[in-house]
């Protein structure tokens, strides 16, 4: 049986993924033609491997990321083939639990700090 890596619910505007722990949330937003935003509930700045990841995907272009005050981030991306936001949705799972869940320190204490941990 496969380990369960994600929560994930779907409406007709977004879609929400959640990390196993629940710690780690991405939104999804309807995509606008071929671009698409997408939410996090945390500062993509501190997990690079993270971003690199989607950067190397594909069958997607990562246009920017903004960063907020609060500790959340924004990705632009753009869509560059029909699956595109299937396959995204589907990938977006692994990749939180490879590139975040699994980067955390095992005293699991966010320092804040430009990699995320001290």
């Amino acid at each position: 049986m496969k380990e369960k890596t994600s929560n994930a619910y779907t409406s007709s505007l977004f879609t929400r993924i959640k990390s196993r722990d629940n710690r780690f949330e991405v939104v999804i937003e309807k995509p606008d033609k071929n671009k698409l935003r997408i939410a996090t509930s945390f500062s993509l700045s501190c997990y690079k491997k993270f971003t690199d990841a989607i950067d190397k995907i594909e069958y997607l272009k990562l246009d920017r990321i903004q960063n907020n005050e609060d500790k959340t981030s924004f990705m632009y991306i753009e869509l560059l083939a029909n699956d595109s936001l299937t396959l995204l949705i589907n990938h977006l799972p692994e990749l939180i639990y490879l590139f975040i869940e699994k980067e955390i320190p095992e005293s699991g204490i966010y320092k804040g700090t430009a990699d995320g941990y001290n």
